[in-house]
C-alpha cells in the first residue's frame, strides 16, 4: 500500500475526479476493449490512465476526496493470495480512504499554518530589526553631532585652555558612548539558542537578590520576597537571570531616595507567575506602550535595550511579560512562564 499525490493535469486525476469512486484496474482494460474506435480521444485518454496505473503498480485505486476536491489516491497492489477484491473489501477500504483523506487534509492544513506562522515570525523579526536600526541611527547621531559641533570650532579655539580641556573630556566620552551602543546592539541582536534545563525559578530570584543586596542597602532599598513553592520547569537559567537582573536594576534606578522592591512568585494551573513591584517614580501612561521597544528609554544614560532584551527572552520561553505603572506610586512587571517538563 502506498500514498501518492496527484498532478492535476494527469489522466488518472481527471478520470478519478469524474468517477468519484474506487477504480479496479481491470475496469479500464474492459472499457478499452469495448471502444471500437482505437483512435478516438476517449480511447487515448483511457490508455494514459492505464499507463499511469501500470507505472504505479496499482490494482485497486481509491480516490481521497475532501471538501476541497481530490487531494490524492490510495493505491493497492493485488492481494498476495491473488483473490479478487470483493464488494465488501472495496466498501471497507473506501471508508478507510475517506478517513485517510480527512487526516491528510488536516496534516496539510497544519503544515500550511506552521508555514504562515514562520513567515509571520520572520516578518516580526524584520520589523523589530528595522525599528532597532532606526533607533541605533538616532542614538549614534546625537554624540556624533556633539563631536562635530566642537570640532568645527576647534581651529579658532586652539589657544583656549578651558575649551581644549572641555574638548579633551567630551570627545572620548561621546566616542565611548557610541562604542557602548554598538557593542550593546551586537550583543543584544543575537538571539542565543535557549539552553533549557530543569530550573528552580525561586533559586534564580534568590541569587539575583543576593547580587544586589549590598548595593541596595547602601541606597536604602529593601527587598521583600514572597516566594511560593514552585514546580521545576524547563528553562534557560542564565537568560532568566538576565531578565530578573534587568528588572531589579530598573527598580533600583526608579527609587533614587530608597524604597521597597517586592518579588512574588505563584504557581497557576499551567504556568508560573512572577511579579516585580517597586514603589518608584513610575512610568507615564503614554510611554507604557513603548516600554519594550528597542532603544526606548527615559534615562539619560540608558540605551533602551534592557527591557527589549527581557521581552525577547520571555517570548523565546513561550511566556509573557506585562507592565503596569502609576506616576510616583511605582511599577509592576508580571511574567508568566509555562510549566514545561
Amino acid at each position: 500500500m502506498q500514498l501518492e499525490t496527484l498532478k492535476k493535469n494527469s489522466a488518472l486525476y481527471n478520470y478519478l475526479n469524474k468517477k468519484k469512486d474506487a477504480l479496479v484496474a481491470d475496469e479500464i482494460t474492459r472499457e478499452l476493449e469495448s471502444i471500437p474506435d482505437k483512435k478516438s480521444e476517449n480511447y487515448q485518454a483511457l490508455l494514459q490512465v492505464k499507463a499511469e496505473l501500470d507505472t504505479l503498480g496499482c490494482y485497486l485505486c481509491l480516490p481521497l476526496f475532501t471538501q476541497n476536491g481530490l487531494i490524492g489516491i490510495l493505491n493497492l497492489s493485488p492481494k498476495l493470495s491473488d483473490d479478487m477484491f470483493t464488494n465488501e473489501d472495496i466498501n471497507l477500504l473506501t471508508t478507510l480512504a475517506q478517513q485517510l483523506a480527512v487526516s491528510l487534509e488536516n496534516a496539510l492544513l497544519q503544515e500550511e499554518r506552521l508555514k504562515i506562522q514562520k513567515q509571520l515570525l520572520m516578518a516580526d523579526k524584520l520589523t523589530a530589526l528595522g525599528t532597532m536600526m532606526a533607533g541605533l541611527v538616532h542614538e549614534i547621531k546625537n554624540p556624533i553631532a556633539s563631536i562635530q559641533s566642537l570640532t568645527q570650532v576647534l581651529p579658532e579655539n586652539m589657544g583656549d585652555p578651558e575649551f581644549l580641556k572641555s574638548y579633551a573630556e567630551m570627545v572620548p566620552k561621546q566616542i565611548d558612548r557610541i562604542k557602548k551602543i554598538v557593542e550593546n546592539i551586537l550583543n543584544y541582536s543575537k538571539t542565543p539558542k535557549l539552553k533549557k534545563e530543569s530550573t528552580d525559578i525561586n533559586k534564580i530570584i534568590e541569587e539575583t537578590v543576593e547580587l544586589f543586596a549590598h548595593t541596595c542597602r547602601k541606597k536604602n532599598i529593601e527587598f521583600v520576597k514572597d516566594l511560593f513553592p514552585l514546580p521545576s520547569t524547563q528553562a534557560d537559567p542564565e537568560q532568566l537571570s538576565q531578565v530578573f537582573i534587568n528588572l531589579v536594576l530598573n527598580s533600583t534606578q526608579a527609587m533614587p531616595t530608597g524604597g521597597t522592591i517586592l518579588i512574588r512568585t505563584r504557581p497557576t494551573d499551567k504556568a508560573i507567575k512572577i511579579e516585580f513591584r517597586d514603589g518608584g517614580l513610575g512610568i507615564p501612561e503614554e510611554h507604557l506602550k513603548n516600554i519594550f521597544d528597542p532603544f526606548f528609554t527615559m534615562k539619560r544614560e540608558g540605551t533602551g535595550l534592557g527591557l527589549w532584551v527581557s521581552y525577547q527572552i520571555i517570548k523565546e520561553h513561550r511566556g509573557m511579560i506585562d507592565v503596569e505603572s502609576e506616576i510616583n506610586k511605582g511599577t509592576l512587571f508580571t511574567i508568566s512562564l509555562p510549566v514545561l517538563h
